[in-house]
């Protein structure tokens, strides 16, 4: 059976965000921190499981590295011609998916995972 993972702003690629984000103090290049969400990733999630990924993905030449039946919801930084998905998507009738944080009050019958 096929397990379900959520994930966001992975921003594979680019340095400027490695930098601005205080990765460098755990990585000596975005390659290094690339290589390892990779490693992370494949040990964790099998060919037949299903990524959504929230937004901010990143260069797509990693797209192929990565197990998994992925659908990559727009974030801030994704250029719209990769995107499955441009606006938040409800998910099992329950879950809003998306890339910014979306108002949800005590009454509603859902609720939001965003990246």
């Amino acid at each position: 059976m096929s397990k379900v993972f959520f994930i966001a702003d992975t921003h594979f690629g680019d340095n400027d965000v490695f930098l601005m984000s205080g990765e460098n103090k755990f990585f000596d290049s975005v390659k290094d921190k690339d290589e390892e969400i990779i490693k992370n990733w494949n040990t964790t999630v099998r060919p037949e499981d299903i990524v959504f990924i929230l937004g901010d993905f990143g260069d797509m030449d990693y797209w192929d590295k990565l197990n998994g039946k992925k659908t990559l919801i727009k974030g801030n930084h994704d250029n719209t011609k990769y995107c499955d998905i441009l606006y938040p998507i409800i998910y099992e009738n329950f879950f809003i998916l998306s890339h910014e944080p979306m108002w949800v009050d005590e009454d509603s019958p859902y609720a939001n995972i965003f990246g």
